[in-house]
């Protein structure tokens, strides 16, 4: 007759783990284009360079999602064309920029989400 003890031994023996905690989500995939894309075919994705809209959460190095289809809202950011130039611009300053400079500046897209890696790995784009 075996102790308790022993019978405890004797499983642990013959087990090499124990499950996933996420087994049961296992058949549920996260697909980030179903996630973060609305409308595939008016939306592309731009890398940021520069640091110019740290204020609106946009980093240097970040990668948006622009869609061509979204509309503008005052508390949008905007990927704009200005004279053959892109720009991001928060669309409740455009109305400033162009009253000041007699630039117009033509909605190309909206930002509807950002991308961002926390570590320094090389870039992929």
């Amino acid at each position: 007759m075996k102790t308790p003890q022993q019978d405890n031994n004797e499983d642990l023996k013959n087990k090499t783990g124990f499950p996933s905690p996420a087994m049961e989500f296992s058949d549920n995939k996260l697909d980030l284009n179903k996630y973060l894309i609305k409308r595939p075919e008016a939306t592309f994705f731009i890398k940021v360079s520069g640091n110019g809209l740290q204020h609106s959460g946009i980093n240097n190095g970040d990668i948006l999602v622009i869609d061509r289809g979204e509309n503008p809202r005052k508390d949008s950011i905007a990927l704009c064309d200005c004279e053959g130039e892109f720009k991001i611009i928060p669309v409740r300053k455009l109305n400033l920029i162009n009253n000041n400079r007699n630039t117009e500046y033509l909605i190309w897209g909206i930002v509807t989400a950002t991308i961002r890696t926390l570590n320094q790995q090389p870039s992929l784009l």
